[in-house]
């Protein structure tokens, strides 16, 4: 029995198998024929290509992809050609044209035939010594293999993308491996040389903490029984008792926070019926006088006062006691007064003003001497009473006032000892016998021991009863203590004034280092500082015409050599957008170029979500366009995920959401770099790139973009060189704008919350190397590093990014709703050695919502996921800083304003009503703080003379402020367990075109487990189909590398025009072997070999 590939028992070539290759070898040779003759002579196939001048103009010296330095030369002149020019039959091989390559395109040494037969051993160790060596950290083995080094023209710079000659050599790399265990090896060769496949993430059944959260939760809502959760199933209701458990949390932190540092100090260390003589001067609008420590409203007494009107405005705000006689001491009770001094009190028995001023005498102010005595003055002012007199501690003795304390209340006790003065020693007389010692002799010994100091102690051991006290009340009584902050509230102060200083602080930091990228000089970009490869990858659901050509269009505009970019648009299933007429995946057909039918190839990979199997279609080509007579050219694959065969009745096929569409790329770019066996979307993605002279490999830049997203002309040249010239860079965001600004009064409020979320946050975030959140709207990735070590797509990276088991309200918040955020904190916790950089000078516009509901659909994923991914950033533990100057404290900040956002905007809109009606009784620092805060803002756009932003800031401050602080946090908690991504995208149905369907963007599909708390499965297609193929679990990852190759379609192209390449089946690639469409595996080493040249 003959083996499957085609080779004897003793491992030659049988003579059929001898005679096909033959065969195939001389047709190939007639294609690179007619390649060369259609080159006209222009191109030397001699391991390089040299640039020629056509006409007038000269071209090549440019790098395509970095490997040729003559690529463009021919990439511009085959478009002259015509777009999918085909060179005139008759084929050799059938009706099937032959491959066309770009021009100028790298092929691979003897790749037309594959590895010479064994008899022919000379040049079989010519072609293995041709090889190029696989990454220095992947175990080599006899199938481990390149694309031959020789045949590339590289410039000095990275020997990855092949850019470098000065990498290290292969037979040192070789001297490496060699090192391997012999085990290693054969469990590769047992796998056609691949080494083991990656292992999907296994959840702990209990991970830390969850087991306690979760009994948390359930103390906290024990008293409402399941059957009255408004959810259905063990899951959801699990998480609306988690949500509630958190909203608790939320509001036992508002009430700690706002409550007890803002509100307790205004209502009881504040007390609104005492004031100060300086605060009582400083009422407005009020006709307030002092009357022996009593504050008394005078206001009915202005028109009808016996002297006039004047008699009171000039005492207004001031202290009037001495208008007013007390009671003369011979008329106040015995036990008051020391019998002994007959004499004094004789002459002190009438009650007369004693305290009036010279100048009061001589301006003739009255003494009210028909009203005496504080009880007198009392009862006739009894209904105007508008408060109490307080002296604060600090000002006790001030202004030579003699006083003693008791208890509360101060008693001033000048005169009495004015009166024992001794002229003869210059000293207060302490002795009973002088004769202006009228006092009963305890009370008088008392009022010199406590002189100035708190005699409360001292009354009660000489008395035990408080009748002494009317005694000093009726001679002395000035005021009370100002109590109103005691210990309790100075300590509350402390803490306000601290959290006010640290926000203000924090906002002041964040100001200044947005600053800093002020001072960097104005950018030139030399032609070696572009040379990179760039994909850049556009993930789109079901975006229409005009977002998706807008994108494109700004990406082909831009400055970046086009030889060095390719764009990836990867369609989240076949969905037609609400209102449009065609789905979004035959829009991009229609703008790039290319033709897409129903039955086109798909190709197998293991997606997320319930099924597993998803099944997607691979188009490659060159989207031209012309601007101002200048032709402008863009590489292109579009990956169209199209589903299994059961899918194709519902409503959006193949539809796995945005991670997933992101995953397609970094499993690409893992099992690459690690050298595992690939996926068949894996092979059509790797023979398109190759196709389009960006070989998978060379690729060092990951952008990725929204399809509703526009940017800049020089937005990625800034990305790439920022990340050139400092390699510690893993990742970098620009400043994303809002595009559709003035639509309606939602995007209004959007314009200054998106500025000072980048250049104040990101800003001072990407000074400490440490952005927490790079938006997938707007983010490059650096994919490896110089040294050939996986980055974006590492291991630890890939493995939990790809997670398929996210039970739990937590992991669904994260990676179901925050995926770039997550994706984010994934990369802080395993390169802490790198950085997350924001470089201000690539700008973006995006388009935001414009009306309400779709904010608060897009703000509630926004928040919940921040929520739970600062939670997570508590976890990375290379966070820089210590203790509280550290990036982990700020995330703690975060994470509490985040949680009491409305309470503390209650509390900013109390302190503005106080503000308008009761000014006395805010704290000056606080309004000074809140000043600052606004003016650091206000700042961060007027040093930069956006002038524009003043408009924006008036409008986020009036309309904003209560929607992003108030509105919104409160949606998001109580709606925390919706993972749907609501209003925010809508799609027409297959069978009911006419309704609008709430969707998610592919976040929330019926395909996808991750968007229900039901029990993950596994599912498989139901079968081959029209453009289907069967896969088991066998297969793995494997994938038919016959099954796909490049050729040229030219039907239905817009008038546009593009140079399109599709991948038609039964037609043999180059350099591989034909199989047939079913296959969908690696059956040789020579497929092996091929595969990997193609890298």
């Amino acid at each position: 029995m003959m083996p499957e590939n085609g080779m004897g028992h003793s491992g030659h070539y049988t003579p059929e198998e001898a005679e096909r290759l033959a065969r195939e070898k001389a047709e190939l040779a007639e294609q690179v024929m007619m390649l060369k003759q259609q080159l006209q002579g222009s191109v030397s196939y001699s391991g390089s290509f040299t640039g020629t001048s056509y006409g007038d103009t000269s071209y090549g010296g440019t790098s395509y992809g970095g490997n040729s330095t003559a690529y463009s030369q021919g990439y511009r002149e085959e478009r002259s050609l015509g777009s999918g020019y085909i060179p005139p039959g008759p084929y050799p091989h059938g009706n099937f044209p032959p491959p066309r390559y770009p021009e100028g395109m790298p092929i691979p040494y003897d790749g037309y035939a594959g590895p010479p037969r064994d008899g022919d051993a000379a040049l079989y160790d010519e072609y293995r010594h041709g090889l190029s060596v696989a990454p220095a950290d992947t175990p080599a083995d006899d199938t481990s293999v390149g694309s031959r080094e020789d045949r590339s023209v590289r410039s000095n710079r990275s020997n990855r993308s092949g850019r470098s000659t000065s990498s290290k050599s292969v037979h040192s790399i070789r001297s490496a491996r060699s090192a391997r265990s012999a085990a290693s090896k054969n469990s590769r060769r047992a796998k056609n040389g691949f080494e083991p496949p990656l292992q999907d993430y296994k959840r702990p059944e209990s991970p830390p903490g969850s087991q306690a959260w979760r009994s948390l939760a359930f103390i906290c809502t024990f008293l409402i029984p399941d059957a009255c959760v408004p959810k259905e199933g063990a899951g959801p209701k699990q998480a609306w008792r988690e949500k509630v458990t958190i909203c608790m949390i939320a509001i036992l932190m508002s009430a700690i926070t706002v409550g007890g540092i803002g509100f307790l100090p205004l209502y009881f260390c504040k007390e609104s019926y005492k004031y100060t003589q300086s605060e009582i001067w400083k009422q407005e609008g009020e006709a307030w006088i002092t009357i022996f420590g009593t504050i008394y409203d005078m206001a009915g007494y202005v028109d009808r006062h016996p002297g006039g009107k004047d008699g009171i405005l000039q005492f207004l705000g001031n202290d009037a006691s001495r208008l007013f006689p007390r009671v003369a001491p011979a008329r106040l009770p015995a036990f008051c007064l020391n019998t002994t001094k007959n004499e004094y009190l004789a002459t002190h028995d009438t009650s007369t003003c004693t305290q009036l001023t010279e100048l009061d005498l001589l301006t003739g102010i009255p003494c009210h001497d028909q009203i005496v005595g504080i009880d007198a003055v009392k009862a006739q002012f009894k209904n105007d009473v508008a408060g109490q007199l307080v002296i604060p501690q600090w000002e006790l003795g001030q202004n030579g006032m003699q006083y003693i304390r008791i208890k509360n209340t101060i008693y001033n006790v000048t005169q009495y000892v004015s009166d024992l003065w001794d002229n003869k020693t210059n000293t207060i007389s302490e002795s009973l016998d002088h004769p202006n010692a009228y006092l009963y002799a305890d009370l008088h010994r008392l009022i010199m021991i406590q002189l100035n100091k708190d005699a409360t102690a001292i009354y009660y051991d000489l008395f035990d009863t408080d009748d002494y006290l009317y005694c000093l009340d009726q001679l002395f009584f000035e005021a009370v203590v100002d109590d109103r902050y005691d210990p309790a509230c100075n300590s509350i102060g402390v803490l306000m004034y601290f959290f006010l200083f640290f926000i203000t602080g924090f906002l002041a930091v964040q100001v200044l280092c947005s600053f800093v990228y002020l001072c960097r000089s104005h950018r030139s970009f030399a032609e070696d500082d572009l040379q990179a490869a760039v994909m850049v990858m556009v993930p789109c659901y079901n975006e229409g015409d005009g977002e998706l050509r807008k994108t494109l269009d700004s990406v082909i505009h831009t400055s970046y050599p086009e030889e060095n970019k390719l764009v990836c648009v990867v369609a989240d299933g076949v969905i037609t957008g609400s209102g449009e007429k065609y789905s979004t995946p035959e829009i991009c057909a229609r703008i790039l170029g290319f033709e897409m039918n129903e039955d086109d190839e798909t190709h197998h990979y293991r997606s997320l979500g319930r099924r597993r199997d998803n099944y997607a279609s691979v188009y490659a080509g060159v989207y031209e366009k012309e601007v101002q007579e200048v032709e402008l050219s863009l590489k292109y694959v579009v990956v169209v995920k199209r589903g299994g065969p059961e899918e194709q009745s519902s409503g959006r096929p193949g539809n796995r959401g945005k991670r997933d569409s992101q995953l397609v790329l970094a499993g690409m770019f893992n099992r690459i770099h690690y050298n595992r066996e690939p996926s068949e979307l894996d092979m059509a993605l790797v023979k398109a790139l190759f196709s389009l002279g960006m070989p998978a490999k060379d690729i060092e830049y990951l952008m990725t973009i929204d399809a509703d997203t526009r940017v800049h002309v020089d937005s990625m040249s800034h990305m790439v060189y920022s990340m050139e010239q400092d390699k510690k860079i893993l990742a970098c965001c620009g400043e994303t704008q809002v595009d559709n600004k003035a639509q309606s009064w939602v995007t209004m409020i959007q314009v200054f919350e998106y500025y000072s979320s980048h250049h104040l946050k990101k800003a001072f975030e990407s000074v400490f190397g440490c952005v927490t959140c790079l938006p997938g709207c707007f983010t490059m990735y650096r994919v490896m590093t110089e040294d050939m070590k996986c980055l974006i797509a590492h291991d630890l990276v890939y493995t939990d990014y790809a997670r398929n088991d996210i039970p739990s309200l937590h992991e669904k918040n994260l990676f179901e709703l925050g995926e770039d955020r997550m994706l984010t904190t994934l990369l802080l916790q395993y390169f802490p050695g790198m950085r997350l950089s924001f470089v201000p000078e690539a700008m973006c516009w995006t388009i935001v919502p414009h009306t309400m509901w779709i904010l608060l659909s897009q703000r509630r994923r926004w928040i919940n996921s921040t929520f739970h991914n600062m939670y997570e950033l508590l976890k990375v533990q290379t966070m820089c800083g210590i203790c509280m100057f550290s990036m982990k404290m700020v995330v703690v900040m975060d994470l509490i304003v985040t949680m009491i956002l409305p309470a503390s905007l209650i509390y900013i809109g109390y302190l503005v009503y106080l503000f308008i009606t009761q000014p006395e009784l805010i704290d000056t620092f606080v309004l000074i703080f809140y000043a600052v805060s606004f003016s650091l803002q206000m700042l961060s756009f007027l040093v930069r003379s956006r002038w524009d932003y003043l408009w924006w800031f008036a409008v986020f401050c009036v309309a904003g402020i209560p929607v992003f602080y108030f509105i919104l946090p409160i949606y998001a908690f109580a709606n925390m367990d919706d993972f749907s991504w609501g209003k925010t995208r809508t799609v027409t149905t297959a069978t009911d075109k006419e309704g609008d369907v709430s969707d998610s963007e592919g976040s929330n599909s019926d395909e996808e487990s991750t968007s229900s708390f039901s029990e993950d499965e596994t599912r498989k297609s139901g079968g081959p189909s029209s453009g289907y193929r069967e896969y088991n679990d066998s297969d793995s990852y494997a994938g038919s590398l016959g099954a796909s190759t490049i050729a040229t379609r030219l039907t239905n192209v817009p008038p546009s025009g593009s140079s399109l390449i599709s991948i038609p089946q039964n037609m043999p690639m180059p350099g591989i072997h034909g199989q047939s469409v079913a296959s969908g595996k690696l059956s040789t080493k020579e497929d092996v070999k091929r595969y990997k040249a193609f890298l």
